[in-house]
């Protein structure tokens, strides 16, 4: 019974924890006129809405936190990992953008440059 408990309560700090982990994210960034403003509710739409902001803002640990390393949307999308179309990853990186990216040419259009960050919708979607 005390095992059962412990596992109980342990699991439930996990699950809180990803849950206020969004929420102090969204305590600054989701003030309007905030550098890296994120709009909660358009966010929540998004196909993105069911990650934690550290999913993808893997190199930050703590929160305040210091400047934000760029995204690397292959983590997930060059792998086809939880279910992002790997196919259109790999297209980019075989395209003259894509080798320019590898190359080191840090001016070359990347993801974000198209689709944005935080608001992802899926294909058919008026929101797009």
């Amino acid at each position: 019974m005390i095992r059962f408990l412990l596992i109980l309560s342990l699991t439930s700090i996990l699950f809180s924890s990803v849950a206020s982990a969004k929420d102090d994210c969204y305590s600054c960034h989701g003030q309007k006129g905030m550098p890296g403003f994120v709009d909660k509710k358009a966010f929540e739409e998004s196909v993105h809405a069911g990650f934690s902001c550290a999913d993808c803002h893997i190199a930050v640990a703590a929160y305040p936190h210091g400047k934000v390393a760029k995204i690397n949307c292959g983590i997930c999308h060059f792998l086809g990992e939880e279910g992002a179309p790997k196919e259109q990853a790999q297209e980019y990186k075989l395209s003259v953008h894509g080798k320019a990216s590898a190359a080191g040419n840090t001016a070359a259009p990347d993801c974000r440059t198209c689709h944005g960050g935080h608001y992802i919708y899926r294909a058919g979607t008026a929101d797009q």
